[in-house]
């Protein structure tokens, strides 16, 4: 292929028209259109399932009160506000309706959250259980 090919290519590229604006536009109005959620879904179930590998891994082999401190830690921080979002994300496209969605994750991650306030609490203050044997 000739030089002038590739040069007009880059140039289209860097510099172009009103009309290839307007275009690129519309390409990127229909990719809105059709909706960024699964994306957003996919990241947040990631991240999701990453923490709980990750606290599931820390468990491993320690105390209960450690354990409970963990998961009331992982609940806090990890499953009330993502896996709060998704469902309400998910509710809300099932039904066409955000506020729907909004209303349920106020339900939602308040409760998960006082389910690890409270497990968390609960490895707080958990006594150890040492045998003393002689």
């Amino acid at each position: 292929m000739e030089k002038g090919y590739f040069y007009s290519l880059l140039q289209a590229y860097l510099f172009p028209s009103k009309r290839q604006k307007r275009k690129r536009c519309k390409v990127k109005e229909k990719m809105a259109a059709r909706g960024g959620d699964e994306m957003a879904i996919g990241v947040a179930l990631t991240i999701l399932v990453l923490g709980l590998m990750f606290a599931s891994g820390l468990c491993q082999g320690k105390s209960a009160k450690r354990k409970y401190i963990v998961w009331g830690t992982t609940i806090i921080l990890i499953i009330a506000p993502f896996f709060s979002w998704v469902v309400s994300i998910l509710f809300a496209i099932s039904q066409e309706e955000g506020f729907a969605g909004v209303a349920l994750m106020m339900l939602l991650f308040p409760f998960f959250f006082l389910v690890g306030l409270v497990t968390l609490l609960i490895g707080v203050f958990k006594k150890e259980n040492v045998n003393k044997s002689v």
